[in-house]
């Protein structure tokens, strides 16, 4: 039985995909009858993924997969080059500390985990989302920290959910967090994300520009244990072997 809070429509337009990619020029008698779908559901969900540029339907109408995907390809195969240009530091620098090192990229305004090398245990990690929003990550704060006075302006002036009481929501009060994340070349999420949690994070850039961060997060008091200083400048010192 499927989940209520599974949109069906939604399953069945990603099995016509499925469908079209094994099988193409399949016309839209031939899916409805292979995916065991009505007629006019199968024909709604071939016009809607056509008009999404996800398919093309050709004067014989008969369908194909669109150009579309070509650009999320392209989007893929950075992230792998970029995963296998920064694997090595990311293996380094965890087999080092013992902890988490996490590659995130920016997309479209959150911030995704690409890749990870898994240290030591802690009883957050199972809840950590994949993605995180700019303004309470380490990492998203790099970002940030490049962007523009307009740009920042802009970006808080919409509402931000404090996670924790030491999250920053407010433009006037990132400023300072930019000037010292620009001059240290290193950002921090002191438990802004969640209780108990820290993070840091160095850019890796592309003619000075951020395109990813490798950044270590791990439980507070671990990682204040184990030194924060040191853990600091080798996360630096190792990035700064990409960068250069």
């Amino acid at each position: 039985m499927i989940s209520e809070e599974i949109n069906k429509s939604v399953l069945n337009a990603t099995r016509i995909i499925d469908l079209i990619s094994q099988r193409e020029g399949l016309g839209i008698s031939d899916i409805a009858k292979e995916l065991q779908l009505p007629k006019t559901s199968t024909f709604r969900l071939l016009k809607t993924l056509e008009v999404a540029g996800l398919l093309i339907q050709t004067n014989e109408e008969t369908y194909y997969l669109g150009y579309k995907f070509l650009t999320y390809q392209v989007g893929v195969n950075e992230d792998q080059n970029l995963i296998h240009k920064c694997l090595p530091t990311i293996q380094k620098i965890s087999e080092q500390t013992g902890e988490t090192v996490n590659l995130t990229v920016n997309r479209l305004g959150k911030m995704y985990n690409i890749h990870s090398e898994v240290g030591e245990y802690y009883a957050l990690q199972s809840n950590l989302a994949p993605e995180s929003e700019l303004y309470c990550s380490s990492s998203g704060k790099i970002f940030l920290s490049y962007m523009n006075d307009e740009q920042l302006k802009n970006y808080f002036n919409h509402p931000l959910l404090a996670r924790t009481i030491h999250t920053i929501t407010e433009y006037e009060v990132f400023i300072p967090e930019k000037e010292t994340i620009l001059s240290k070349g290193i950002a921090y999420d002191r438990e802004e994300y969640e209780y108990g949690l820290t993070c840091l994070s160095v850019a890796v850039l592309q003619q000075g520009q951020p395109i990813a961060t490798i950044g270590i997060s791990g439980p507070t008091t671990r990682l204040q244990y184990k030194n924060f200083a040191e853990i600091e400048q080798l996360l630096i010192n190792e990035v700064a072997q990409i960068n250069s």
